[in-house]
């Protein structure tokens, strides 16, 4: 893959180019002008290539090796083993269409992707691959390095790409947050054709905020199973019996010396009534 490609600008993709948006990335291109309407977060980007790309090559210079690659997605493996149910019900809607369901590192590689064989082979050409990076200096302006860089959900369709070789898809991506706020990484859809599709975007925005939620739930139960842990490897030091209730009065713990005091395990204690045992214990 480490070579340039040329756009072919008579595929059929190109029968759907929107016209304003040629315009304003050929007067770019022209002229470096951008004009009033086109969205700052694009503009900032292009003006960034242009320093060091050009707009008519796209050269695909930083692929994971398979060492590297296994490395990569071992680092990541929480991030992957949860995207990737949802990453597959997701593509359960697109099957029928020209679309590819992507999870990217916040570093922009590519972990994981989904789509029918035709549109995996089509999309590698323009760098989506399991391995590429699809950072902005490898590939210029795309949605799934915005999403990254401006911390949001981002479309981009056609001649918002930077390189003219992109010009024949849409893309729409949006971040992955762990609890601290810190991205992950980012999941998203590439399509073939170059039509804008807003539900492009609403998937993958609800498909990165599920991974998301789930795994800051898994963070959140995996500290409680550490705090419950911890709690009971010090009541279990304990000499004396020692039984822990809720607000409702429901057992919650006893420990070694409490199962001594009424001879019975725990698992039969536990979630029942703390004054049927308190009562026991004064008669």
């Amino acid at each position: 893959m480490d070579k340039l490609i040329k756009n072919e600008l008579d595929t059929p993709d190109s029968l759907f180019i929107d016209n304003r948006l040629l315009e304003n990335w050929t007067t770019f291109i022209q002229s470096r002008k951008i004009l009033h309407h086109i969205d700052p977060h694009i503009a900032s980007s292009w003006q960034r290539c242009k320093a060091f790309l050009s707009p008519f090559e796209i050269h695909l210079s930083s692929r994971l090796d398979s060492g590297m690659l296994l490395a990569t997605q071992t680092a990541n493996f929480n991030l992957i083993s949860v995207a990737r149910p949802i990453m597959e019900d997701i593509y359960q809607y697109l099957e029928e269409t020209d679309t590819a369901v992507v999870l990217i590192n916040n570093a922009c590689y590519v972990l994981e992707i989904l789509g029918d064989p035709e549109t995996l082979k089509r999309i590698a050409g323009f760098g989506f691959f399991t391995g590429s990076q699809i950072s902005e200096s490898q590939i210029g302006t795309n949605a799934f390095a915005l999403s990254i860089s401006e911390r949001s959900p981002i479309l981009l369709t056609g001649p918002e790409h930077f390189i003219q070789a992109l010009h024949g898809i849409t893309a729409a991506s949006a971040p992955i947050f762990d609890l601290t706020g810190r991205p992950l990484g980012a999941l998203g859809l590439v399509s073939r054709s170059n039509l804008r599709r807003g539900y492009l975007l609403s998937l993958s925005a609800s498909g990165s905020q599920s991974i998301a939620s789930q795994m800051w739930n898994d963070t959140l139960m995996a500290e409680q199973n550490g705090q419950v842990a911890q709690l009971n490897a010090i009541l279990s030091t304990i000499s004396e019996g020692v039984l822990v209730r809720n607000a409702e009065g429901l057992l919650l713990h006893i420990n070694l010396a409490a199962e001594k005091i009424f001879d019975m395990p725990s698992q039969a204690l536990v979630g029942q009534d703390f004054h049927n045992f308190f009562s026991f214990l004064c008669t």
